[in-house]
């Protein structure tokens, strides 16, 4: 577990500072639940949320108390006081746990369980790994064998390429790799950021507006797709399928 020095290195602030939950976190409100998050990461555990509402569903990720993010403490268990003591949690800086209830911390697989997607997460670490060429790395706690803790997500790096990576994903500058599922009215998470970001690049505009790339397919994003499925000779349904989502990227690079 890091220390402070160690992570005053990396560019993190202290978290024993006064102001340090007021001026560098926030409380991030996705697919229904909300989590303190710090300002730097808001991208990539936006990208995490939708990773797991992709492979799952919306009813999934529930909003009951069982998601935290950040929290100035040390490891459970444990003391720390110094800024040379290596017991403070990742949760004073870059760590969330979520679906705690069905993904508990045991001591080791074989005595716990999870309902996690972790191929999807393992998809995840790969992408993010890539995108940033190496210089953050998403650690899951489903990977570990002592303590085996599926419910927990941190992130390794240092601040300034932890921040241009999450800015880089929130502003949809990042080529995120993307599943073409089928999307329609109702889903969301990044898939449906991707349509709306081709929907953007094709010109389609509802009400003389471009559609908002924010992940959820709402009745806006419905009209575009319908709207662009008329144009373009397409079964106007309002789903995004594989023959949509080609004519979509045809259109995207006229």
């Amino acid at each position: 577990m890091p220390s402070i020095n160690e992570m005053r290195a990396l560019g993190w602030q202290d978290p024993r500072a006064p102001d340090y939950l007021s001026k560098h976190t926030l409380i991030l409100k996705r697919h229904g639940i909300s989590l303190r998050v710090h300002e730097d990461e808001v991208g990539i555990v936006e990208l995490l949320l939708d990773t797991l509402v992709d492979a799952r569903s919306q009813v999934w990720l529930t909003a009951r108390a069982d998601d935290w993010g950040i929290t100035v403490r040390p490891i459970r268990g444990t003391t720390a006081s110094a800024d040379a003591d290596d017991s403070w949690s990742y949760h004073c800086w870059n760590a969330v746990d979520l679906n705690a209830v069905t993904n508990p911390s045991v001591s080791s697989p074989a005595a716990g369980h999870s309902d996690m997607p972790h191929r999807a997460i393992h998809r995840l670490q790969a992408q993010i790994h890539e995108m940033s060429r190496g210089k953050v790395e998403l650690v899951y706690g489903g990977d570990w064998s002592s303590p085996f803790d599926p419910m927990h997500f941190e992130l390794h790096g240092r601040r300034e390429d932890v921040a241009a990576l999450s800015k880089a994903i929130h502003a949809g500058k990042a080529k995120v790799p993307v599943r073409r599922r089928t999307v329609r009215l109702g889903n969301a998470g990044h898939a449906v950021r991707r349509v709306q970001k081709l929907l953007r690049d094709a010109g389609v505009r509802v009400d003389g507006k471009l559609v908002k790339v924010d992940g959820d397919f709402g009745e806006i994003t419905e009209r575009a797709v319908r709207k662009f499925q008329a144009k373009h000779g397409l079964v106007t349904d309002g789903v995004v399928g594989s023959r949509t989502y080609r004519a979509l990227g045809r259109a995207a690079r006229a």
